[in-house]
């Protein structure tokens, strides 16, 4: 997925709150925070706001903001309550100071006896969630599990589908069944074969888990489903788990292939061929190098950069007599399978590969793209990146580090968070697909610690970091960008970069597409929006409607112009980061005139847009 980046500021959020033009520097406090927000090149934007959450598992906790709340101005003042609690004198003086004020017990506070009397209720709040939090349809449930109740079977029989009726159906005739109809990119409505009030109900539920976040969700799908815990086992990923399991169910015909009579389809001093397309990172061929040894000759096609072959994490099985193919170029080709020619290519390659025999069998799962489908909700492609010097480059994923398969050479001591995104240059036939790495924030460049300064000055930096690494006569290299800043009451400039245009492998119809560059040259295809903050708290920033430019205030303090901003005001990386939050630009959500099917309930262009114009002017 690729990504826009897009920074905002959050002034203040009431005109009445606001300084006036001869107390810009001392005025009272206003009411707006700084927000930093990148627009997401991969089908997703991030929003982010100041709540904090659990500081274990930071940095993959991202909530969804498509159901926009009505937020009071109020809500976006810096309010810090102090208390203390004094010790319980001799003869409970509070008491008595409180009965010659009127207090009666049993009765609440106030001169109409309005106070709360029942004590405070123990706390329910559940996972990450805001205290007090409560979402409709998550209620605790009411039943006691008793696991021992529970029947968990491990075998499996297998039955076979036989047809001895119906003759073989050519491809022209199945070929006239194919009609092509309009998008359909809601289920509410598809009750041919349904009940109605089923299929509402259903999705009703499935809807209340959208509101988890995925720290609860994995704990849940994990108690739900004992099979969870099983995992990747000693391979790679589930994939070779699955694979694993299906070859055992059918007798190990995958491994070790026989005929009807129990011959050996394989015969003497012949290797076992195999094919693993659309495979990546390689689960499936893992299993099988590891069942079979050098004894085992397989061949993977599948697309290049992220979603390539990680042989070097195989662990079980080994890699040296597995050989990848991307089609057209072999080696250097992209290994698109909605591509004939590369179909083509790889089909001629393995069957010179096997003296015109081909393989004995062919492993295949591959699904669309979340960028041909629209949305990247669930795709995990931003993620930190730590480079050691030249091609030594690791990117954490799944809770560990592993060394990336593209060839991208990092100073030593360089840790910054960010993404591969794939620009599209040109139109129609001769259109390319690039991929480069985006810089999102970072916190160390090549060994100088970044992370304490604004994240505009963060980001000149990396912009900076990016212009001395890139090499034009190293095609080989990926390429490495920093996404672009805007404040958030500038969030029209980038709807106004939002175009639709032909792109490939799009069926011929145009997609929406983000301008990368004033000219429209780069482009990709956008997500989301991702917002960080930039101010830290109690600090505000604000606009001097006599001066027009962004000063920084604080209660008890000094205001300061932009240019002045005092080093205690900017949020760190960290207080940047953690907090942020993410608009998603799935189906339903209109952010293009162009777009028509929307769904009540997701945030809308407009409403974010009303939003920030009442908060930021």
């Amino acid at each position: 997925m690729s990504h826009l980046g897009m920074r905002g500021s959050n002034l203040s959020d009431s005109s009445e709150n606001e300084s006036s033009d001869d107390n810009a520097a001392s005025g009272p406090p206003p009411s707006k925070r700084q927000l930093s927000m990148f627009p997401h090149s991969g089908e997703s934007f991030e929003i982010q706001d100041e709540a904090s959450s659990d500081s274990q598992d930071e940095f993959s906790h991202m909530p969804n903001i498509n159901e926009f709340p009505t937020t009071s101005k109020n809500n976006f003042t810096n309010n810090m309550v102090q208390y203390s609690e004094e010790p319980n004198v001799k003869g409970n003086t509070a008491q008595k100071i409180m009965e010659r004020m009127g207090y009666k017990a049993g009765r609440g506070l106030g001169k109409h006896d309005q106070g709360r009397v029942d004590p405070v209720e123990m706390s329910k709040q559940r996972g990450r969630r805001g205290l007090g939090l409560h979402i409709p349809g998550l209620e605790a449930a009411t039943l006691v599990w008793k696991s021992d109740l529970e029947v968990i079977t491990h075998e499996e029989h297998v039955h076979w589908l036989e047809d001895e009726e119906h003759s073989s159906l050519a491809a022209e005739q199945m070929e006239d069944w194919i009609v092509e109809g309009k998008p359909k990119l809601v289920i509410d409505d598809e009750t041919n074969f349904c009940d109605s009030n089923i299929l509402r109900n259903v999705i009703s539920g499935k809807n209340v888990f959208d509101q988890l976040d995925p720290h609860e969700m994995m704990k849940a799908r994990t108690r739900s489903n004992p099979f969870e815990t099983i995992r990747g086992g000693i391979f790679l990923n589930r994939a070779a788990m699955k694979m694993a399991n299906m070859d055992k169910v059918f007798d190990f015909m995958f491994t070790k292939p026989v005929d009807e009579i129990g011959e050996s389809l394989v015969a003497p001093g012949e290797l076992l061929y195999f094919a693993d397309v659309c495979a990546g990172p390689g689960g499936f061929s893992e299993y099988v190098l590891w069942r079979c040894g050098w004894q085992a000759k397989g061949f993977g096609f599948t697309l290049r950069a992220q979603n390539d072959f990680k042989l070097s994490n195989f662990y079980a099985g080994h890699c040296e007599t597995f050989e990848t193919h991307y089609g057209v170029g072999g080696s250097e080709g992209d290994g698109d399978v909605f591509k004939q020619e590369n179909i083509n290519c790889f089909s001629e390659h393995v069957i010179s590969q096997t003296n015109g025999q081909g393989v004995h069998f062919m492993m295949a799962d591959g699904g669309f793209s979340v960028e041909v489908l629209g949305s990247s909700r669930e795709r995990k492609n931003c993620t930190f990146y730590l480079g050691m010097g030249r091609n030594k480059v690791y990117r954490f994923e799944e809770g560990r580090w592993r060394k990336v398969v593209e060839l991208i050479e990092l100073s030593p001591d360089t840790l910054f968070y960010g993404e591969i995104v794939q620009e599209l240059h040109g139109e129609g036939r001769s259109q390319r697909k690039i991929p480069i790495l985006h810089i999102i924030d970072a916190i160390f460049l090549g060994g100088k610690d970044i992370s304490k300064l604004h994240i505009t000055e963060r980001l000149k930096l990396c912009r900076k970091f990016c212009q001395a690494l890139n090499k034009s006569t190293r095609t080989d290299l990926m390429p490495i960008r920093t996404k672009q800043l805007f404040d958030l009451e500038y969030i029209d400039q980038i709807f106004d970069r939002l175009k639709m245009r032909s792109v490939k492998n799009a069926g011929g119809h145009p997609r929406l597409v983000f301008n990368l560059d004033s000219d429209g040259e780069r482009f990709c295809l956008p997500g989301g929006v991702l917002i960080l903050k930039g101010t830290q708290t109690p600090f505000m920033r604000c606009l001097s409607k006599r001066f027009q430019e962004k000063y920084y205030f604080c209660p008890n303090k000094d205001s300061k112009f932009d240019k002045d901003r005092p080093n205690e005001a900017c949020a760190n990386f960290y207080n940047s980061f953690h907090p942020r939050y993410v608009w998603w630009w799935e189906p339903g959500v209109v952010v293009h005139e162009q777009h028509t099917d929307k769904i009540e309930g997701k945030l809308q262009r407009h409403q974010i847009s009303e939003f920030v114009y009442t908060k930021c002017t």
